[in-house]
């Protein structure tokens, strides 16, 4: 190797290894962010013997998460090109893990679902956020390698997140949940500001503060409506149709001004609709029925948060498998036919659960139709995503990503209080003279509980039940309106 040469290696290795330790250190943070959302759903029935507090109320430590992950998605661009990436990073983070303390240190079940909303604030910026640190400060064919190290949260957290949330409630307590997410999201913040990019010069692109106002309330309000048994129907009805209302406003607003939150004049678009439709009601079906299993081996099994959070596990690996495959498969076959069987999956799994389920099932039959669901999930959320991007170039491709991850965190968020709701509603109705719902179940002798099983889980099969029909409904429209859709582009290229 001549002089020149080994110079030029000289002064290549280190920006590569400078670039691998920021992939690391942004995925440090992924992670912080990952462990946080799955650990939650494990603590729930914890938490409703802390607080002495009904599911409904613990409910919305997960879903004010979503709700707050909803107000960042959109703001994520902007707030970058405003104020600078690695600024926004750093700053963002370093309110997650204050937030983590402070859900750590509550109180009640107001100051607890406060912080969690503090959260998802600042963690809801961290991946949209990273993305854009990747993009400004590693070549394009480099990219690959470092986003690779931004994904190990998503099949790492998974995985450790339930089962280190049990045991940390088991051995510790259920505030060591949020405490054990605080020193890594310092190290990243640290790491983050040390590594990423220097920030450029900012954009002074007005903010359409109008257009926020009305879709935080707007959703906000929605899914208080539908979560909220305390309310009387007609309230609930009507706080309803306030949030369709603020929302629908948000969306003729977004189509009328020239620098709007969101171009929601994506979803005119057929195929863009169609897509997007799919990934709502599978959300609202999946990620709303995660609480499902928790509560009944907790509350009315009686078992422990290690148990609960060990048989996530199978599912977690299931999906984290189907993911990797499916979204190679897509490159090479039509994205509705992935869809199709991941939903078929996913349906096939929902379906033996609410067949199977009774006080005494096998805890290894469960765990084996919740992996084939999750193997489900792995062929649907992706791959649905990617059809939906293959249509979009230019500012509309950062834009319809908004627009499809802000759009599935709110079916996630309708999902969790609606699917929670409808348990305490079937619960209350099997059961009528149970006084304090699960959260009484959760207080009781095993004896007590054991009497009362058969009627709890039957509750907990309409529950279930609820989300096979989304997932059904989902189906319906993958195998016709998006097939119909990817046929028709087929047959004009």
């Amino acid at each position: 190797m001549s002089a020149a040469a080994a110079t030029r290696a000289a002064e290549i290795a280190p920006r590569i290894s400078q670039r691998t330790r920021l992939g690391l250190a942004l995925g440090l943070g992924g992670l912080c962010v990952v462990l946080d959302t799955t650990i939650a759903v494990v603590a729930v029935p914890a938490l409703m013997r802390e607080f002495n507090a009904p599911l409904a109320t613990m409910q919305w430590t997960t879903t004010a998460y979503l709700l707050a992950l909803v107000t960042t998605l959109p703001l994520a661009a902007r707030l970058s090109t405003r104020y600078g990436a690695r600024r926004v990073y750093v700053s963002a983070i370093l309110v997650f893990g204050l937030a983590s303390a402070l859900a750590g240190l509550a109180s009640g079940p107001a100051t607890l679902i406060a912080a969690r909303v503090l959260q998802g604030l600042g963690g809801g910026l961290l991946n949209p956020v990273g993305m854009i640190l990747v993009m400004r400060g590693v070549p394009a064919h480099e990219r690959g390698r470092v986003t690779s190290l931004l994904g190990l949260p998503v099949l790492v957290g998974p995985l450790c997140g339930p089962i280190l949330s049990g045991w940390l409630i088991d051995s510790w307590s259920w505030r060591a949940i949020f405490f054990i997410t605080v020193p890594p999201a310092l190290v990243a913040a640290a790491l983050v500001r040390h590594w990423a990019p220097r920030d450029e010069p900012g954009d002074r692109e007005p903010l359409d503060v109008v257009g926020l106002g009305l879709l935080l309330p707007g959703a906000t309000v929605s899914v208080f409506g539908l979560g909220e048994a305390s309310f009387s129907p007609v309230a609930r009805i009507a706080l309803m149709v306030l949030g369709v209302a603020l929302l629908t406003a948000f969306v003729l607003r977004s189509r009328r001004v020239a620098a709007p939150l969101l171009r929601v004049r994506l979803l005119w678009r057929p195929s863009i609709a169609i897509n997007v439709s799919v990934l709502v009601l599978f959300g609202a079906a999946y990620f709303g029925s995660m609480l499902l299993m928790p509560t009944y081996v907790q509350v009315i099994r009686g078992d422990s948060a290690l148990m609960a959070g060990t048989m996530a596990i199978p599912a977690a690996l299931a999906t984290g498998v189907s993911l990797q495959i499916c979204t190679r498969l897509v490159d090479r076959v039509a994205p509705w036919r992935v869809v199709t069987v991941g939903l078929s999956m996913a349906l096939a799994g929902s379906i033996g659960t609410v067949l199977v389920l009774r006080a005494d099932t096998s805890y290894a039959v469960l765990m084996a139709l919740a992996a084939l669901t999750g193997a489900g999930s792995g062929g649907v959320i992706m791959p649905g995503m990617t059809a939906a991007m293959r249509e979009l170039n230019g500012p509309d491709l950062a834009s319809g990503s908004s627009v499809m991850g802000l759009a599935q965190q709110l079916a996630s968020a309708v999902g969790t209080a609606g699917i929670t709701a409808l348990l305490a509603a079937a619960i209350a109705w099997q059961v009528p003279g149970l006084d304090g719902g699960l959260e009484a179940v959760s207080r009781m002798a095993p004896g007590a509980r054991a009497a009362l099983a058969p009627d709890l889980v039957a509750g907990q099969r309409i529950a279930q039940l609820a989300a096979v029909v989304l997932i059904a409904v989902a189906l319906v429209v993958a195998t016709t309106l998006m097939r119909t859709s990817s046929d028709r582009k087929q047959g004009e290229q």
